[in-house]
């Protein structure tokens, strides 16, 4: 796998030496060390590092803030300064370029490692929140469909393309214009009464109307609104339907209120799992990082007193909790990004035993070939995890087994084990965040992940004869041969 590329940025030799065997010893490239804003700019449009490590003081007329910002705009690559200036004068310049970490020498090795693992995973949350963006815009411009967000007072703020094509306005001509201007007539009244009530209650409810064209046409749409925010400031998105050829559109017309049905369902669970997200904040991060770093200073200057053995133990807790917290950030983010596929559950399981090998635990995959199921590409993680949890509790395990089952319409993959089993009153708790010996996220993840495509699954296993887990395949996810229904 490719290493994550660095450029120092820094006049003092001696430091940019130091720095960059620390960025050795942590598994990165070192894309350059140069001394000069004119040096990095150049250096960062040959190489495309992954960061760069800036400091603000540099040789030359251009400094590290105006470095930075050249920088970003151009190559859009992130910045992490490092610099011996913490007055708030120096520190709110820099802020402006928005810097993806602000270090102050001298600085610790751990400081500087963290940072760094801090500011690239930012760099890929960053990168997939602009690609969500891209996509949707697009997939905007291409419905077929009218969009329409407008103002409270009604002003429109924006059209896609197929709303342009039906009213025959260019969307210059649109924007910054009434809403109830392109709405027949006859029709005004009632649909501003529907408009009113719907931003009272959060909600307009379908119901069709008429378009007024350019040419004086008329054209009859179903109209679908909500609530939104656009660029920050509350507004309203509609979706315009044309079933002026009725008799056409009759047939579609139920897809399409399905499509819009789903559409809401998804969007509704993307919201709930960022507003998760959300409460994990980087605070959550910064919290635990000062921990290890105020134990490690105190260690670095006692170590030789046997007394402090314990704050060694306060470290490895720290860094692996630490290590947890970002894997999660990572892991949940990801969860419905990607759409769900057909997936052979022979490999899935197979892909799981390579990623955690399980040490002396037999695994049995006793899964039919050919079996795929239509799940998150996140599902081998929780059959990872499935495995990982049995090695590590189940104390006298030697065996691990997956099958599948029939019932009813659906299907059940089994996985069982010959350890010490799950407390009868934890048999639900295993799947909240936070519950566990570990870092109690491996389970509530895995329901998470198999709930995007209405997959479930449960512990039914005895206390002291083993663990069973049930995954309930829903009829439609479930396929032999390649034949079946999504």
């Amino acid at each position: 796998m490719k290493k994550d590329s660095v450029l120092v940025v820094e006049d003092d030799f001696i430091v940019a030496k130091v720095i960059e065997k620390n960025l050795i010893d942590f598994g990165y490239t070192v894309a350059g060390l140069v001394a000069t804003g004119n040096e990095a700019i150049a250096k960062a449009g040959s190489e495309k590092p992954d960061l760069v490590l800036m400091d603000i003081h540099l040789q030359g007329d251009m400094d590290g803030i105006a470095a930075s910002e050249k920088i970003r705009n151009a190559f859009n690559i992130p910045v992490v300064f490092l610099t011996a200036l913490s007055d708030k004068q120096t520190f709110d310049q820099a802020l402006v370029t928005t810097p993806y970490g602000y270090i102050i020498k001298p600085f610790s090795p751990d400081t500087l490692s963290a940072t760094i693992r801090v500011a690239l995973n930012k760099k890929q949350t960053d990168q997939r929140i602009m690609d969500r963006h891209a996509w949707l815009d697009s997939t905007i411009r291409s419905l077929p469909e009218g969009i329409v967000i407008y103002r409270p007072d009604l002003t429109i703020l924006y059209v896609n393309p197929a709303t342009s094509k039906a009213l025959g306005y260019s969307a210059e001509m649109l924007i910054g214009t009434p809403v109830l201007s392109y709405i027949a007539e006859e029709y005004r009244e009632e649909v501003a009464a529907r408009m009113a009530a719907g931003h009272t209650d959060n909600d307009i409810p379908l119901y069709e109307t008429s378009l007024l064209t350019k040419d004086g046409l008329h054209r009859t749409v179903i109209v679908k609104g909500t609530p939104i925010l656009y660029h920050n400031n509350p507004a309203f998105l509609t979706l315009l339907i044309d079933i002026t050829e009725r008799k056409k559109w009759e047939m579609k017309l139920e897809s399409h209120a399905q499509e819009l049905m789903q559409l809401s369902a998804s969007l509704a669970m993307v919201n709930r799992k960022l507003n998760l997200l959300s409460s994990i904040t980087r605070h959550d991060i910064s919290n635990q990082l000062t921990v290890l770093q105020g134990y490690r200073a105190l260690l670095e200057k006692k170590q030789t007193d046997p007394s402090f053995t314990g704050y060694f133990q306060k470290i490895n807790d720290s860094a692996q909790r630490i290590s947890s917290m970002i894997q999660f950030t990572k892991t949940y983010e990801n969860i419905g990004v990607n759409a769900p596929a057909w997936q052979d559950t022979r490999t899935i399981i197979e892909t799981a035993v390579k990623e955690g090998p399980p040490g002396q635990v037999m695994v049995k995959n006793d899964l039919p070939a050919g079996a795929e199921v239509y799940a998150d590409p996140l599902i081998v993680k929780v059959f990872y995890n499935l495995i990982d949890n049995a090695v590590r509790y189940g104390e006298k395990i030697t065996t691990i087994r997956f099958s599948v089952q029939e019932s009813g319409d659906d299907h059940v993959i089994v996985c069982e084990d010959n350890g010490i089993g799950i407390p009868a009153g934890e048999k639900e708790k295993i799947f909240e965040r936070g519950f566990g010996q570990n870092t109690g996220l491996g389970l509530f993840l895995a329901r998470e992940i198999l709930d995007i495509t209405g997959i479930t699954i449960k512990e039914t296993g005895e206390p002291g004869k083993g663990a069973r887990f049930e995954i309930m395949i829903p009829e439609g996810a479930w396929r032999t041969g390649k034949k079946g229904a999504q």
